[in-house]
């Protein structure tokens, strides 16, 4: 049976993963709009890929915590 934490990291990693494909299309949005030399649309492109990227780094932070937790109650229980 897996804990509920190990299947809050799992749920972590999907986000991750979700958010790193829509980066995909959206640096391919980017480029195609950099190809037809639109600036303003550029812009809200490098915007949204900076803020997708803070997004990954707050979910890696967040896994972090959870796994310091997740070793300190099985170091508690003497399961470690």
């Amino acid at each position: 049976m897996r804990s509920p934490m190990r299947k809050e990291g799992y749920a972590l990693d999907r986000q991750i993963r979700q958010i790193k494909r829509e980066e995909d299309k959206i640096k391919k949005s980017l480029k195609d709009a950099a190809k037809k030399n639109d600036k303003q649309v550029c812009t809200i492109y490098a915007k949204e890929i900076v803020r997708s990227k803070k997004a990954i780094n707050r979910i890696y932070a967040s896994k972090a915590t959870l796994n310091s937790v997740q070793l300190q109650m099985s170091q508690q229980m003497g399961e470690f």
